[in-house]
């Protein structure tokens, strides 16, 4: 990654009063020379404040360099924005759109003068990227890349954002969600060690995420009030807050009792620790050592760890669960979050039956 331009100020006395310079290495004739410049402004506080936030197009424009020969690569570019946009969210987000870019958009646009790049070049673009990683990655990362050119725009280092008025990406159908049938999970819960027969009733019974589940102490199960006080998860071997921030789940006797088997035969403090006692790197390690092979022992089609969490959602709306209460209890953000990922499995026989009453003509 590339670090971001940047000028050294300094302060030079001429006769009686100070003034600022700016230094800045540049390349002249294929070779670098530290170049330095007087701003002519006097250095009182507000003209060093100035300089120091104004201090490389101050630089260009000293130089005599104009925004229609300025030569601004993608790649020096995209890194400030990205740290303007990640004011207030968390670091996992940041870094994921740090990977985003790195890998779907460097390797097309990195070399770009961002005056150059124009619609036809971001629909290109979009294009490739579409036919590798399909439309809703596509939509995800095009939409972090017209936040940046936004930025470039309010720097006014662009006229126009390239993004805007490009063809519109083709949305993919939703596929309906794999999920385990309730004779597979109980099958699974009979046939697992007691490590692995915890994480699936974690999971299964609880309706947390993976990273959320690999996160897990002991201390945070409360066996007197049957509660779950949810303050972390773990991805990618980093400690985090969940996704919608920290939250109590109601937890059935049942679940509570292997937390307890399992504490009683573990010296951790991490409810699914690894042999020397600390936590997973992730929930995919669990996945991929012990409940892909585990599954495949059983015979049982593999659809992904995740899916007991859908499992929890599903079976809990098809036995009649309050929509507000199951969206709390799993972490969505509001009930319409719910409601997209799961309308289709919320029991509506009654309502059939009524809507052929009514229609019966």
């Amino acid at each position: 990654m590339k670090s971001r331009e940047t000028v050294n100020i300094s302060v030079r006395k001429q006769r009686d009063r100070e003034y600022i310079y700016l230094r800045k290495t540049i390349i002249i004739d294929g070779r670098k020379v530290d170049k330095r410049i007087s701003t002519g402004l006097e250095a009182t506080s507000a003209n060093l404040a100035y300089a120091k936030q104004n201090g490389v197009e101050l630089f260009r424009e000293l130089m005599g360099e104009t925004k229609e020969n300025r030569v601004i690569l993608f790649e020096d570019f995209y890194q400030e924005a990205l740290d303007f946009l990640g004011l207030g969210v968390t670091e996992e987000t940041k870094q994921r759109r740090v990977t985003n870019i790195i890998n779907s958009v460097l390797p097309i646009l990195g070399k770009r003068n961002l005056l150059n790049i124009s619609p036809y070049d971001i629909e290109q673009w979009q294009t490739q990227l579409y036919l590798h990683r399909g439309g809703d990655y596509t939509s995800r990362v095009k939409s972090l890349l017209r936040r940046i050119f936004d930025r470039a725009m309010v720097k006014k280092l662009i006229h126009a954002n390239p993004c805007h008025g490009t063809a519109p990406i083709k949305k993919e159908p939703k596929q309906r969600r794999e999920i385990y049938t309730q004779e597979e999970v109980e099958r699974m819960i009979q046939e697992a060690d007691l490590f692995l027969r915890a994480f699936i009733y974690v999971m299964a019974t609880l309706g947390v995420r993976t990273g959320e589940a690999v996160g897990l102490m002991f201390d945070d199960f409360d066996h007197q009030i049957h509660k779950l006080h949810l303050q972390r998860s773990i991805r990618h071997g980093k400690i985090s807050p969940p996704k919608t921030g920290e939250r109590y789940i109601d937890v059935p006797p049942r679940t509570l009792e292997l937390v307890k088997q399992l504490q009683e035969q573990s010296s951790s403090q991490w409810l699914f620790a690894t042999k020397d006692g600390g936590h997973y790197h992730d929930g995919a390690t669990i996945n991929q050592k012990r409940f892909q092979p585990f599954l495949e022992k059983l015979a049982i089609p593999y659809k992904s760890l995740y899916s007991l969490r859908h499992f929890h959602a599903t079976l809990a709306l098809i036995k009649g669960q309050d929509l507000a209460y199951l969206s709390k209890q799993i972490g969505h953000a509001n009930i319409k979050t719910t409601l997209d990922f799961y309308v289709g499995y919320m029991p509506n026989s009654e309502h059939s039956a009524k809507k052929g009453e009514i229609f019966n003509f």
